[in-house]
């Protein structure tokens, strides 16, 4: 599902809305079977993934980031790669002299603002939700890159939902 609009037109706000962090004046937000999402909004947005154009990282490894949330013991590796090669973040790591343990510096300050994107896009992946949410949070990746993780995205063979909010970009 594509979301387009210039600035100010309503997208933030509708992402808002159907994440159930704003409730609709009038009107509901159905899903499934017609099921409020309002009745009962945490089940909804476990369900959510959502990735923004700012990014939160903090000072540790890109498994550690990508992983967050986690328990060491309990990070799943097999999901973890699958993660970094559907972000088109797996050139970049295996580039790196320590891989997965490679420092990243508080909010991403050792790595680009494309790599920052490609690791909060990761982090999402790895949780594997049923709604993914990619609210232009392609912004920083080049043209090639954003087309490969596209179609990357879309050979993934479940049934996830995937919204993309973008102002300028097909």
């Amino acid at each position: 599902i594509g979301i387009l609009g210039p600035s100010g037109s309503g997208k933030t706000t509708f992402v808002n809305l159907i994440t159930g962090l704003i409730k609709p004046e009038t009107g509901k937000i159905l899903i499934d079977q017609n099921q409020d999402i309002n009745e009962d909004v945490f089940s909804w947005q476990s369900t959510i993934g959502y990735v923004s154009q700012s990014i939160f990282l903090f000072d540790g490894t890109i498994e550690e980031n990508i992983s967050f949330g986690s328990e060491k013991e309990k990070i799943d590796k097999s999901k973890l790669i699958d993660a970094i090669k559907l972000s088109q973040l797996d050139e970049f790591v295996n580039q790196q002299k320590d891989g997965l343990k490679t420092l990243i510096g508080e909010n991403g300050a050792k790595i680009s603002g494309g790599q920052i994107q490609r690791i909060g896009i990761a982090r999402t992946l790895y949780r594997n939700n049923e709604v993914l949410i990619l609210d232009e949070s392609t912004n920083a990746l080049d043209e090639e890159t954003e087309r490969e993780f596209f179609k990357s995205l879309m050979n993934i063979k479940n049934n996830r939902t995937i919204i993309v909010i973008s102002h300028n970009k097909e």
